[in-house]
């Protein structure tokens, strides 16, 4: 029960639980000889430094974390891990490592059908896509996104979508569009609460 323990004092924001339950679940699996929970307790490192702003050590756990899914051939977890690979990379202001993470990301996810990961590396394309300065491209990675969520039926990822079509409204100086994506976002986040 750690690890999930650990995601959620991750997303309440107690990253010092974060990382005592890491280093627990580190230590029992080092006992056991448990692979897998070793990759989850970095992995819960990663997510307790990336939420503390120390993206340098937040990479390091990562790049372990992804090492080891690699290595097992656990390429469900591997593109997790390839998503916090490129949001590491794109805090660091590496665009270029954080485009290559997030379309091998998108990869595994197609190879496995998986609709609502494609759209969450979508995302990710569409964000690191926007801060280059290329709006038309980062719009075409939302549009892809939105469009996914949609049929699947997904409002938490829709809302993203939304709020990244909007921001590409604005860097285009179309007011009148941002203000509808930012609407529709604002309606399905308080429609999810």
């Amino acid at each position: 029960p750690r690890i999930p323990l650990g995601v959620i004092a991750s997303i309440r924001g107690d990253y010092a639980k974060t990382a005592s339950l890491a280093q627990q679940v580190l230590l029992i699996s080092h006992s056991n000889g448990e692979i897998w929970h070793e990759m989850d307790s970095y992995y819960l490192f990663t997510r307790a430094a990336v939420l503390q702003g120390d993206f340098e050590t937040a990479q390091r756990y990562a790049q372990k974390t992804y090492q080891l899914a690699k290595q097992n051939q656990e390429h469900w977890f591997m593109a997790y891990c390839l998503n916090e690979l490129g949001n590491i990379a794109t805090a660091l202001g590496d665009y270029a490592p954080a485009r290559g993470h997030f379309q091998a990301s998108y990869q595994i996810r197609e190879e496995f059908d998986d609709p609502e990961g494609m759209a969450v590396a979508l995302n990710h394309l569409g964000n690191v896509t926007l801060i280059e300065l290329d709006s038309q491209g980062a719009g075409e990675y939302f549009q892809q996104s939105r469009k996914i969520y949609q049929k699947i039926n997904d409002q938490g990822g829709l809302a993203a979508s939304f709020n990244g079509l909007a921001r590409v409204a604005l860097a285009q100086g179309d007011l009148s569009e941002a203000r509808q994506c930012f609407l529709a976002a604002l309606q399905i986040s308080n429609e999810i609460q």
